[in-house]
């Protein structure tokens, strides 16, 4: 990886944002850490803050100018978070309504899709030939197995998949118009990661997670190292004839 690079990770405070910033930092990259909320023991002097709140759409292209303004235009953008309702942990198939299905969408594709579209842009503005690299999920491309959640409390979510799905596209798409100025948008499609559910204090269950790695080639679930060291080889020059695809992180999940 060169150094003097500049990396925004949206998302950067959470789980695996946090592993990502820590991999970016020992690879010689400073890092800005776009979130809500940090926890200071991530920050040093390569390793800054800036209040970002991505479900704020019409804020998004003003806080990335301010942040260039006093920085630079990034080298590399990530992002890691995770935007979801209230509601999100108790939403099923058979209970969805409209104003949840709206409120997620624009919460969490429409975000994704607008700061990388507003990034793209400025790197080229800026004739920054960049890196992008989305975060994305195994059901993106698969439907849900609702045998894993029987007899847990977890339920499938029909909302999830659908965000998943339109960002593979968006990547894609993303990557057809900005190729020609150089800058490259990927996808990192995870599997399974062992922790809490999203939108619930719960951890996953021991019946969820024997389930889910009985069904899983490299029998086990993933971890944010995982996810982590895909993110810095998209992020890094020996990935620089890479774009428009999808990396898939997820033990071989569907591969079967």
């Amino acid at each position: 990886m060169k150094r003097n690079k500049l990396a925004f990770v949206l998302g950067g405070n959470g789980v695996i944002g946090r592993k990502i910033v820590q991999r970016l930092h020992q690879s010689g990259i400073k890092v800005i850490i776009l979130d809500i909320k940090i926890d200071k023991k991530l920050l040093n002097e390569n390793v800054l803050f800036f209040n970002f709140d991505s479900s704020k759409l019409n804020t998004v292209e003003k806080k990335f100018n301010k942040i260039i303004s006093k920085y630079k235009c990034p080298d590399i953008f990530i992002n890691t978070s995770y935007p979801y309702s209230k509601e999100w942990g108790k939403i099923t198939f058979e209970n969805l309504k409209t104003t949840q299905l709206r409120k997620n969408v624009d919460l969490h594709m429409n975000s994704f899709a607008w700061t990388s579209l507003k990034i793209a842009q400025l790197m080229k503005k800026e004739k920054v030939k960049g890196s992008i690299v989305l975060i994305n999920s195994i059901y993106g491309v698969l439907g849900q197995d609702k045998n894993l959640y029987k007899g847990t409390k977890i339920k499938p979510n029909p909302v999830y998949s659908l965000i998943k799905g339109g960002l593979i596209g968006h990547a894609k798409n993303l990557s057809s118009y900005y190729g020609e100025y150089g800058i490259r948008i990927n996808t990192v499609i995870s599997g399974g990661v062992k922790g809490h559910v999203a939108g619930s204090k719960l951890l996953q269950s021991r019946k969820f997670v024997r389930k889910y790695i009985n069904k899983t080639p490299l029998k086990r679930m993933g971890n944010p190292n995982d996810i982590s060291s895909a993110v810095l080889f998209l992020s890094s020059d020996e990935s620089s004839y890479i774009t428009g695809t999808n990396v898939y992180v997820d033990g071989g999940w569907t591969a079967i």
